[in-house]
């Protein structure tokens, strides 16, 4: 509340510069908090491999600490183009896990893309997959969004993208998932977890998409950041026509996947979205 009425009344120039000084703050606390955390390597079992995994901040130690099922999107598209060699572009790749457990599936001669716009993240996918023996994961620093150039990206863990002018962020590199199929050759598989920026990185893979020749698996931040960008459930499936793809949804409490016609109850937060292209697999 004072914040808007601050807003308010407060000539842009002063708002931009108690801005900077925010942001600043913001970085500042964040860079304390990383060169204070105490680093360590872990062992466990994730998807039935024994890994070792670097953990260097809070969120590493809840999600990555402790031993991990095989993951049910990981095993459904494995059962359709998730099969060696397959290309695949993990967006919002976080640490690296997911990407070791993508690359596991699509085989030597295949490939993940890990793409992150936090840097630390960026660090910790190239250093897991040293220590685990991959050479077929590449580690991008970048933002997923409609298009390549900048945006602007939250300075706290497990952070979004930030479009609003008075929302505070810092600058980093774009990619679009055309720019990476320009880079890297179109993609078997791709894997979207961008806490609510769905929409736009579905808008950057247009001619991909209409080309159905691609599995998708999007996780749907419904009550958990979809609605900042003003978007809903019904605008992300407008991607995915019913005459090109088949759609399966789960969520965190109901893990199978399910028909998307049978799944409805399972959209009211936040869910798991795959998107299986109609289109022939080629050989």
């Amino acid at each position: 509340m004072l914040k808007n009425v601050l807003r308010a009344v407060m000539p842009e120039p002063a708002w931009q510069f108690l801005k900077r000084i925010r942001a600043r703050q913001l970085r500042s606390e964040y860079e304390t908090m990383l060169s204070n955390y105490p680093r360590r390597f872990v062992e466990h079992l994730y998807a039935g491999h024994r890994w070792k995994v670097l953990i260097a901040d809070p969120d590493g130690s809840d999600w990555y600490d402790k031993d991990w099922p095989a993951l049910e999107e990981i095993e459904f598209l494995a059962a359709h183009r998730l099969k060696p060699p397959a290309r695949v572009f993990n967006l919002g790749s976080h640490q690296g896990v997911v990407a070791m457990m993508l690359a596991t599936k699509a085989g030597p001669d295949g490939f993940v893309v890990a793409v992150d716009a936090k840097a630390l993240n960026i660090e910790l996918v190239r250093k897991n997959a040293e220590l685990n023996g991959f050479s077929n994961v590449t580690a991008l620093y970048a933002a997923c969004s409609d298009k390549p150039g900048k945006v602007r990206f939250g300075l706290n863990l497990n952070d979004r993208v930030k479009t609003g002018r008075d929302e505070i962020g810092e600058e980093v590199e774009a990619v679009s998932v055309e720019s990476l199929a320009d880079r890297f050759g179109k993609p078997d598989v791709v894997t979207v977890d961008v806490e609510g920026f769905e929409c736009a990185v579905l808008a950057g893979a247009r001619s991909n998409l209409m080309a159905a020749a691609t599995d998708w698996f999007v996780e749907v931040h419904v009550n958990s950041g979809l609605e900042v960008f003003g978007k809903t459930p019904a605008d992300v499936f407008a991607f995915f026509p019913v005459e090109r793809y088949d759609l399966y949804a789960a969520s965190d409490r109901h893990k199978t996947f399910v028909p998307l016609d049978q799944g409805q109850h399972l959209l009211l937060d936040r869910f798991y979205l795959i998107a299986i292209a109609r289109q022939p697999i080629t050989a």
